[in-house]
């Protein structure tokens, strides 16, 4: 977690860089902060830069990059202080004022043209709110943002103008002397080449610049004890936090660190999450001091155990999930990879686990994981990041795992194999039995074939939901469009009995699955029409068994994947109808499921699954309403679908 400006009371061992910061700002008009993931720039800047800047009566304002033309800035508000729930201060007092985010909204990011930022400085020349301070924080998202990530055709000429407006916003605020700004940009060093076209138009730039390093273990002390000591500059008294991690604490932190890092150099998350751990648990505290203690292996066990603690406050489903992720983040040979998003997700649905823990990967990668600290993360476009190990003491147990989701992965596909060849030897037995059928009249032969078509059709649908999502999750789209061929064919010779609902489900679902497939490809003609035919069916069947739950929500999917292609087509408004009539199917559902509980049924009332579609369906919703334009129906839905999430 980066320092903010309201931590800079805390903030310890980076007096030399904030100094040499704060003069080369003084200076001059640019400047450049650099240096490796997780060194610490944004903190250097909020905690160090920025609070120097407040002092002296500068304005700063956080600025992040955006892909997209005419909103290509984010404004984001700086905290003064932790806001109470229950405080009486009035609403904005605690962030920074700014020149750009209306107070009512202080606490809310705002996103500009650089056109709109431009005139609204230019306006704002005659206010008192002193000189402006531009922070561009994860500056090499120019890069990432609009360079790396772009795959459409559409999606590289709208950021590459956007990448065009920023570059000509950078050289009109570093030249034009009429605006009385400084200008900070952070970034990664291993971006600085990247950079250096656009830095080399700016007189000197390059020479302006604070190049960050990893702290030594020599600095380790000051770093845990400052927040302790009084001291006048920070305005900390003894007691303003506690407990107090003492000397010897410190003392058996930096020996353990020594032990563990030959290299001298700090990982500054480790020792974040040490410290935090340390200063929360007074057990922890008294094993470190125990005499004969080894703090190397302390210090590691309480990075894993922070892990797992951070792991078991996930559901299962995400558990399984974030450990089949961070299990993809170290290689075969036992080092940190970063791994960028889509990648990451490709990877990690392979695992024969993943097949049953589906999700919203978007969600989960961008809020719940990176939320554990246990990994690390850099933007590299809108909704997608690069990500990393936090810490290389978790790599023994991320090993671990490995082995295990390599063994179970063994298992699976020697139950999958076993499975096609049931398939291979079924499907001539079944053809074998049905002439047998028609020549034979005697009762136990009738029962046989019975009995052998119950068994196909039930292998058949082992083959529809398990066998064809592993050869998706595969990446074997050949494998499962001819698994769903003969699941169709299969169906138009012998279509299921009236009576036979799990037949007739099975049958709709293929005629589905043959939708998703044909959108897979990125074939769309004719797909409406087999949702529609599958979607008819789902209905028919949840008529005559309302009770059944499965059927009301194969409906509500079907419906969504209608939206799906009418938004791929533009059809917005198709779209938005489809998505609705999806969302009341759920809603009954749920409210169902809330009644059949009262009335003590056994159901669960609020069921998670019912929550989870629901809490889905507002986020498409809401996204549609954000393309139409109607932002105020857009935070209504995306505010229903946090309630959700949340509770």
């Amino acid at each position: 977690m980066p320092f903010r400006l309201l931590d800079w009371r805390i903030f310890f061992e980076r007096e030399a860089e904030t100094e040499r910061l704060a003069n080369l700002v003084s200076l001059y008009r640019g400047v450049l902060v650099y240096g490796q993931s997780g060194t610490g720039k944004s903190s250097l800047v909020n905690a160090g830069l920025l609070a120097n800047a407040v002092r002296k009566g500068r304005a700063p304002e956080r600025i992040r990059l955006y892909p997209q033309k005419d909103k290509e800035l984010f404004l984001e508000p700086i905290s003064l202080r932790e806001e109470e729930p229950s405080s009486d201060r009035p609403p904005g007092s605690a962030f920074l004022p700014s020149r750009f985010i209306d107070p009512e909204h202080s606490a809310q990011r705002v996103q500009l043209s650089c056109q709109e930022f431009l005139e609204r400085l230019h306006q704002s020349r005659s206010d008192d709110m002193g000189p402006p301070l531009l922070f561009f924080d994860q500056f090499e998202e120019l890069v990432t943002l609009f360079e790396n990530n772009p795959k459409k055709a559409a999606e590289i000429e709208t950021a590459t103008g956007a990448q065009a407006e920023i570059q000509s916003l950078i050289l009109t605020l570093l030249l034009d002397t009429s605006l009385a700004v400084k200008v900070v940009f952070a970034f990664r060093d291993d971006y600085l080449a990247r950079l250096t076209p656009l830095f080399s138009q700016i007189p000197h730039l390059l020479d302006q610049s604070v190049r960050l390093e990893q702290p030594k273990v020599g600095s380790l002390n000051r770093i845990i004890r400052g927040p302790f000591r009084p001291s006048i500059d920070c305005g900390i008294v003894r007691g303003d936090f506690t407990p107090e991690l003492t000397e010897e604490v410190a003392g058996q932190i930096e020996a353990g660190i020594r032990a563990t890092q030959p290299s001298g150099l700090l990982n500054l998350s480790e020792i974040q999450t040490i410290c935090l751990a340390l200063w929360r648990q007074p057990r922890l505290r008294e094993e470190l001091l125990r005499p004969g203690a080894n703090p190397g292996a302390i210090l590691s066990r309480i990075i894993e155990s922070e892990a797992l603690a951070a792991l078991n406050q996930l559901q299962r489903w995400d558990r399984a999930r974030a450990i089949a992720v961070l299990a993809n983040l170290v290689t075969e040979d036992g080092t940190r990879n970063v791994v960028p998003h889509e990648m990451l997700v490709n990877q990690t649905r392979r695992n024969p686990l993943l097949w049953l823990f589906r999700g919203d990967w978007q969600k989960f990668l961008g809020e719940r994981l990176p939320n554990t600290g246990l990994v690390r993360r850099s933007l590299s476009s809108g909704t997608h990041y690069y990500y990393e190990l936090a810490s290389e003491s978790l790599i023994p147990r991320i090993q671990i795992w490995q082995q295990q989701l390599r063994r179970r992965r063994q298992i699976f596909f020697a139950v999958i194999c076993v499975v096609l060849v049931v398939l291979m030897v079924g499907l001539p037995s079944y053809e074998w039995y049905r002439a047998k059928l028609a020549t034979a009249a005697a009762q136990a032969a009738e029962s046989k074939v019975v009995a052998t078509k119950q068994d196909l059709d039930e292998t058949l649908f082992f083959m529809q939901f398990q066998v064809s999502e592993a050869f998706k999750s595969l990446g074997q789209p050949k494998m499962l469009t001819e698994i769903n061929d003969h699941i169709i064919a299969h169906f138009e010779h012998f279509p299921p009995q009236a009576a036979d609902f799990d037949g007739l489900r099975a049958q709709a679902l293929a005629i589905q699955q043959r939708a998703d497939l044909s959108v897979a490809g990125g074939e769309l003609d004719g797909v409406i029409d087999e949702y529609k035919k599958a979607v008819e069916m789902f209905r028919q069947l949840a008529a005559q068994r309302p009770k059944v739950a499965d059927y009301g929500r194969d409906v509500s999917n079907t419906y969504i994947g209608i939206g799906d292609v009418l938004r791929m087509q533009g059809d917005l408004p198709g779209a938005l109808n489809s998505y609705r009539t999806s969302l009341d199917v759920i809603t009954k559902l749920a409210s169902d499921a809330r009644q059949s509980s009262s009335e003590g049924s056994g159901a669960k009332s609020g069921d998670e699954e019912f929550q989870r579609d629901l809490s889905v369906l507002y986020d498409r919703i809401a996204t549609i309403l954000i393309a139409q334009g109607n932002s105020q129906e857009a935070l209504k839905n995306y505010r229903a679908s946090l309630n959700i999430a949340e509770t």
